[in-house]
């Protein structure tokens, strides 16, 4: 009678052990697979902060509203003019899109205090589920208004590149796309354009703001920034805007323009208009980039 008693106790114990080490394996399994799954992201995606900065890697970091660069320079140099194209084109890339009815301009020219607000500003705007571009044209007598392009593709903690242009004196267009870490440039699409009859010529007194400029929306980082202006540049446009989206990391050259802006992160202007930068909330104080005379262009400004 012992002995059988000594045989089931044994058995009660054996069969014990093996219910605990059954429900150890039942948490166990699901914990290691959940910690692979997690782990992947990390390793694959193109997305993080490392690889998405590897393009521009002085590329200014913008987390919080009055991070900006300011650019000054003489009257007209960085404004349209009667005479000649213009273009201004811009990489950024965004932490996150923007709500539904939220616009975040981020790249502004304009006499706030000046009743018509006169002068430029563009970024984009969610619109019925949409990312649009949104631009702001306006000169000194009232004249101009907003204009909304056609939606484009945007994904969060991608290089974008914008180019808006104003070519002829009276058509104002917005190129768009952005960076696919597959391939070696940006597939810029056509987002459209407007005539505008009579011609619109916004000028300002203020310096150029890109960024998130007081209580700025913008949040991300701000890549290369460029102005190109000069007689006939309508008819190289196709040539620049595949410069621009083939060689992001050096201006582009043209025998009918001048590069009159070109800077990254705030470092002095490869173009060859007299500029002062500044770059404001980075790091928690001002950091300047000296004007320049020569890259980029046929003559100062």
């Amino acid at each position: 009678v012992r002995s059988t008693i000594f045989r089931l106790i044994d058995k009660d114990v054996v069969y014990l052990v093996f219910l605990v080490l059954l429900f150890l394996t039942a948490f166990a399994v699901p914990i290691f697979f959940l910690l692979q799954i997690t782990s992947f992201p990390d390793e694959i995606s193109v997305d993080d902060d490392a690889t998405a900065d590897s393009l521009f890697p002085e590329a200014v970091a913008v987390n919080r509203s009055g991070t900006y660069l300011e650019i000054r320079s003489e009257e007209g140099v960085l404004d349209p003019s009667e005479n000649e194209d213009f273009v201004f084109a811009t990489w950024f890339r965004l932490k996150s899109l923007p709500e539904e009815g939220e616009e975040v301009l981020f790249v502004a020219k304009f006499d706030a205090a000046h009743i018509t607000r006169r002068g430029y500003s563009f970024g984009l705007m969610r619109d019925a589920g949409q990312i649009v571009p949104v631009v702001n044209w306006r000169d000194g007598t009232n004249g101009g208004t907003t204009h909304r392009f056609s939606p484009m593709e945007i994904v969060p903690k991608r290089w974008t590149l914008l180019v808006l242009s104003f070519l002829d004196g009276r058509y104002l267009g917005m190129h768009g796309g952005f960076w696919l870490s597959n391939k070696e440039n940006v597939s810029l699409s056509l987002l459209g354009g407007v005539e505008l009859n009579p011609p619109i010529f916004p000028k300002s007194s203020t310096p150029l703001y890109i960024g998130a400029l007081r209580e700025g929306r913008f949040r991300g980082r701000l890549g290369p920034q460029m102005i190109l202006k000069g007689h006939g540049l309508a008819n190289e446009f196709a040539t620049v805007l595949k410069r621009l989206s083939s060689q992001p990391l050096s201006p582009p050259e043209t025998d009918v323009a001048d590069v009159v802006m070109w800077t990254i992160g705030g470092s002095e202007n490869r173009g060859s208009g007299k500029v002062d930068i500044e770059v404001f909330g980075a790091g928690g104080k001002a950091r300047r980039g000296n004007g320049s005379d020569s890259g980029g262009g046929k003559k100062s400004r």
